[in-house]
């Protein structure tokens, strides 16, 4: 049992050392990528902040957040569904235009994975992850 006991206290080690390793290379990446380190306690809020789904519609929201909102309410959608959805909020934007910036945000937030999207035929079914 013994043996078994120190070689777990040797795996918890490497992963501590392998964890500092790793927050050494972000704050390398980051100095050459902005000029100055992000902590890893940052990043971790960025990510949670990521999905953060809006409440209500606010004009003033990032397309990013409209996206979300009108997604939170239908689960999943194509492109259009997401337009007509948004449609029902404000109707200040033509449906083409609307289509076309949605199209572009919505494969934006798949990239980052804020998105999923399932392919059906040739069109993207997005989904909140």
């Amino acid at each position: 049992m013994e043996t078994k006991d120190s070689f777990l206290t040797t795996l918890f080690e490497k992963e501590r050392q392998l964890d500092k390793q790793l927050e050494a290379l972000r704050t390398t990446i980051t100095i050459f990528q902005n000029g100055h380190p992000v902590s890893v306690a940052e990043d971790n809020e960025e990510k949670e902040k990521v999905n953060e789904i809006p409440k209500t519609y606010e004009d003033a929201n990032t397309w990013k957040d409209k996206i979300l909102f009108a997604l939170s309410k239908i689960q999943n959608g194509f492109v259009q569904d997401i337009v007509d959805e948004l449609l029902k909020y404000d109707k200040s934007e033509s449906s083409g235009v609307l289509f076309k910036r949605i199209t572009q945000y919505a494969s934006t937030l798949k990239k980052k994975k804020v998105l999923g999207a399932k392919t059906v035929g040739n069109k993207f079914k997005y989904f909140i992850k």
